[in-house]
């Protein structure tokens, strides 16, 4: 396996990181280019800083979808998470801990996540190939009871998996699973998985905020609005926005309003209304069955403020 540590990164440190293991380690990196993805997700600010696990298989099919599979996936829970836990400044939740992979590679993805949410608690699938074993993971899933996974699923129309994906796909929404998901015009290649990479991280590993003192808060600095996330999204998404009451810039008594428009400029929805006091609010924007695919704009305003932001709703 090969390690992928932060800038920044220190040993004797008492920071620690959400870690990201990779299935089909040498192929996210070089054809995946998933270092150089990482790299630039953190020097842009897009992703808090993790650390990247890219396992290397011994024998692929036996170990992600042939005899080898359940060998192979305790492996994975009960030595190597043990073994990087205790050499690298990981942090232990399981919300902050994502195994990923691509074709074969999703499909004992989905079958350590499941199994163990206690250990993974975050799952990426890049066109996860569920056919071995009569779909095994796939029927273990929908037949099982919900279990705490947040998903992103990301697969294209001529792989040939379009059909199951998106049966998977709908039945996770149908049960309240979070999960971001993708379809694009593409095959089953690195071509898709490569270019999709940053849409995973970004989804399950947002950036923080930077924090702001109060002597350094300007006029322009008395509210800040977010990218919602996921986006695109369906059925649901979160918008964030932050409201910083200085006496001296705004009148706290003003009404903070967040609206939701479509293409035409048709209002859609008012999520908020009143007078908030300092602070960051998450809103969840819920799309109900009148809404069609398309880009949306979501704005927040009080007072002279105003900022109007876009997201994509996939049906």
């Amino acid at each position: 396996m090969s390690i992928y540590l932060p800038p920044g990164y220190d040993s004797l440190s008492s920071t620690t990181y959400p870690s990201v293991y990779f299935q089909d380690g040498s192929e996210y990196i070089t054809l995946g280019k998933a270092v150089n993805v990482l790299d630039n997700l953190l020097d842009s600010n897009k992703i808090q800083p993790v650390i990247g696990v890219f396992v290397k298989p011994n024998n692929r099919n036996e170990e992600y979808a042939g005899s080898l599979r359940n060998q192979y996936r305790l492996f994975f829970v009960n030595e190597l998470v043990p073994y990087i836990d205790a050499n690298y400044k990981t942090k232990l939740d399981p919300k902050e801990r994502l195994v990923l992979g691509d074709s074969y590679g999703g499909n004992i993805s989905a079958l350590i996540s499941y199994n163990h949410p206690e250990v993974f608690g975050l799952c990426g699938l890049h066109s996860a190939q569920f056919s071995p074993y009569n779909y095994e993971a796939y029927f273990l899933i929908v037949n099982g009871p919900v279990k705490d996974i947040k998903w992103s699923s990301i697969w294209g129309t001529y792989d040939g998996l379009y059909a199951i994906m998106r049966l998977f796909r709908d039945y996770l929404i149908s049960a309240s699973y979070e999960i971001d998901w993708l379809e694009r015009p593409e095959g089953h290649s690195w071509g898709l998985w490569r270019a999709t990479i940053d849409r995973m991280l970004e989804y399950f590993y947002p950036a923080e905020p930077n924090t702001v003192n109060d002597e350094d808060i300007s006029i322009a600095d008395d509210y800040v609005l977010y990218q919602n996330y996921p986006n695109p999204f369906n059925p649901s998404t979160k918008i964030k926005f932050t409201v910083l009451t200085v006496e001296t810039h705004r009148d706290a008594s003003l009404p903070v309003i967040l609206t939701v428009y479509d293409l035409l400029g048709n209002e859609v929805a008012t999520l908020v209304n009143e007078v908030k006091e300092s602070g960051t609010y998450e809103i969840e924007f819920s799309s109900t069955i009148e809404l069609t695919t398309g880009i949306y704009f979501y704005q927040l305003k009080s007072g002279s403020f105003i900022e109007t932001k876009k997201m994509i709703l996939l049906r």
